[in-house]
């Protein structure tokens, strides 16, 4: 009984690591929930028979097979994702099992034989090994997303690293000291009472973290729709603009009927030149990001601040609306911001956009007037006050689609260089 019990508890758990890590790693071909719980089961229930067989190559291979037709085959993932993705996890798993029964064995001191033999001995190591999974498979999934791990994370991996020792110290105390039969109770609601609260702690942690999402969503529209409201205020001037354009058009018209011969085409000259410098500088068809650069170019103009940009004709259909208003609209504001505190007569911003492979590079030199301050190894703003959610937006959007944002500056010049890959997010693998 303790020996299935065992069993039952290790290859539920390894479904729902299976469960999680796929869900992290792909996005879903279908809609319909139950078919996928319906497979994990069908899996549960195979992992189970093939366990108690207590052959763990054969184990391995099925794991590893099933793992591999459960990714090709409900979600939406590139070949060579799924066998790394899929070898990485089993050898996990796997390596996790090996270690708790020699850790477990040393400190019963027995031997590795004895400790899966005996059903008591079997019923604890499964725990155990249960225990260390839920505790280091959030690691694992970061691991494979190539994500930065941040501090909220870090916090939760030595707590539940603690929690690991402390819950593994009270098993191996049961049953060192409870070896009667009549004594399995007290092992077997211990032994479940760590699994509970393992996975009480993962569930709470689930809920903050889907918070904490949705206060970032939350602040990005709220960010969009300022810069909306900015651009529809930019719209009213530049109607009173083309009004007045349209008006001395008429002027310049009866002006051109008027003359004749060389006075004509100088001015004809001239006047081409004049609408070539209130055409747009740049040709994009992403509507967002050319709304949101115009508006800065119009902002620089304002100021006194020299814009040059020099971009691919990039669509970013890949990103979500409110997530491209939040890149260029802090990118640029950081920009704007830091050269309005520079004394310097030529204050300058220079953006580069371009595409290389499936990657898009966008570079962005500005004039500064205070050097950045940085904490921990990130960026963080040198307004009192301010908390720099704008550049943690930024460092987040680059962790998201598999890029990476570096920073370089000297005392008059600073350099943010941001790459983001146009294939797939991080969220959906």
């Amino acid at each position: 009984m303790l020996r299935f019990i065992g069993v039952i508890c290790s290859c539920i758990v390894n479904g729902y690591i299976f469960w999680e890590t796929m869900g992290a790693l792909y996005e879903r071909k279908y809609s319909s929930r139950k078919l996928y719980i319906g497979v994990y089961t069908l899996y549960v229930i195979m992992n189970t028979c093939t366990a108690w067989f207590g052959i763990p190559q054969l184990n391995v291979v099925i794991s590893m097979i099933t793992l591999y037709g459960i990714s090709k085959g409900l979600y939406k993932v590139q070949e060579k994702n799924i066998l790394v993705n899929s070898g990485v996890i089993i050898i996990y798993l796997a390596f996790v099992d090996i270690v708790v029964t020699v850790a477990f064995s040393t400190l019963l001191q027995s031997s590795t034989y004895n400790i899966l033999a005996d059903s008591k001995y079997f019923l604890v190591s499964g725990i155990g090994n249960s225990i260390i999974v839920l505790c280091t498979y959030k690691l694992v999934i970061q691991m494979l997303q190539r994500c930065q791990i941040n501090s909220i994370s870090k916090i939760l991996h030595f707590y539940m690293i603690f929690l690991m020792i402390f819950e593994f110290g009270i098993l191996c105390y049961f049953v060192k000291h409870e070896i009667a039969q009549e004594n399995n109770m007290p092992l077997l609601l211990a032994s479940l009472g760590v699994v509970i609260l393992d996975a009480g702690v993962i569930y709470l942690y689930k809920m903050l973290s889907k918070e904490a999402i949705l206060e970032k969503k939350t602040e990005l529209v709220e960010q969009q729709l300022e810069i909306t409201q900015k651009y529809y205020e930019g719209l009213q001037d530049n109607y009173e603009k083309m009004r007045q354009i349209m008006h001395d058009t008429k002027k310049h018209i009866q002006v051109l009927c008027d003359l004749d011969g060389e006075y004509k085409r100088n001015y004809e000259k001239e006047l081409l030149s004049s609408i070539t410098e209130i055409q747009p500088q740049f040709q994009c068809s992403d509507k967002i990001v050319c709304v949101i650069i115009w508006n800065k170019m119009q902002i620089c103009e304002q100021k006194g601040i020299n814009f040059e940009i020099n971009m691919q004709d990039i669509t970013f259909d890949f990103m979500d609306r409110t997530e491209i208003t939040a890149l260029f609209a802090n990118l640029l504001d950081n920009a704007v911001e830091a050269c309005e505190s520079s004394n310097d007569v030529q204050k300058k911003i220079v953006l580069r956009i371009h595409s290389f492979k499936e990657y898009i590079v966008i570079k962005m030199r500005n004039t500064i007037g205070t050097m950045p301050k940085f904490n921990e190894g990130k960026l963080v703003s040198t307004k009192n006050g301010h908390l720099g959610v704008g550049m943690t937006i930024l460092e987040s959007l680059a962790n998201k689609y598999y890029g990476n944002i570096d920073y370089e500056y000297s005392d008059k010049c600073f350099e943010t260089k941001l790459i983001l890959s146009a294939y797939i997010s991080a969220d959906k693998g």
